[in-house]
């Protein structure tokens, strides 16, 4: 990551993780710091949630309180549990997670109405974000391991040219990628989807019904 590139960025303490993340509207991206050496999983998710990440004065606060203390949320945790399980966590150095869409939201329902209220391709760009496609290419690049994890919902049709491009790049990395499987449209389940959840290895076919709905 060429942090060069960016004006905000934090390290935050999130209970034994030390996670470096930025709270940019922009171009998103964040690294839960594991081991000294390893390998690297980066994990693709939909967007970010939540006014903005947690500052520094209030983690100190909640640190300082063992009863309250902030922890890695649901989805970054159950990635790198279900990675831990199959490889040991020894194994990593970190978790990076990058988003499809760098567009910030409380809920997932408000990028949906955003998205289907865009009126012209501006307005998409600016959801997706600055050099967003770019940061999400170099990190799969260097990857040891991708997680495909962004759930269900995105309207491919209103975004071709990065539907192709993301594509593409999946596919040119395909023996990386993972994922815990399949929504009803072939998406891939988010990490706090109910049922069952088994990290494996996407399979071709799996990867372009992914993009591509027949």
């Amino acid at each position: 990551m060429d942090y060069k590139l960016f004006q905000e960025h934090r390290e935050t303490k999130y209970g034994i993780h030390l996670v470096e993340e930025t709270s940019l509207d922009t171009l998103v991206y964040s690294i839960v710091h594991l081991n000294d050496t390893g390998k690297v999983i980066v994990a693709i998710a939909m967007n970010p949630r939540g006014n903005k990440p947690i500052s520094e004065e209030e983690n100190r606060i909640n640190n300082a309180n063992s009863q309250n203390v902030t922890k890695l949320e649901p989805t970054r945790r159950t990635a790198l549990y279900r990675f831990s399980d199959l490889f040991g966590y020894k194994s990593f150095k970190e978790l990076i997670q990058v988003d499809i869409f760098s567009k910030r939201t409380i809920q997932s329902k408000q990028l949906d109405y955003e998205i289907r209220n865009a009126v012209d391709r501006t307005e998409l760009d600016r959801l997706i974000g600055f050099n967003n496609y770019e940061t999400i290419k170099a990190e799969v690049e260097k990857a040891d391991y991708v997680l495909l994890d962004w759930g269900a919902g995105i309207p491919w049709e209103k975004f071709s040219d990065y539907r192709d491009e993301l594509y593409q790049l999946f596919e040119n990395n395909f023996e990386k990628c993972f994922w815990f499987g399949a929504t009803s449209d072939g998406s891939p389940k988010h990490p706090n989807f109910h049922g069952e959840k088994r990290l494996k290895k996407i399979e071709k076919s799996e990867l372009k019904r992914i993009f591509y709905k027949e």
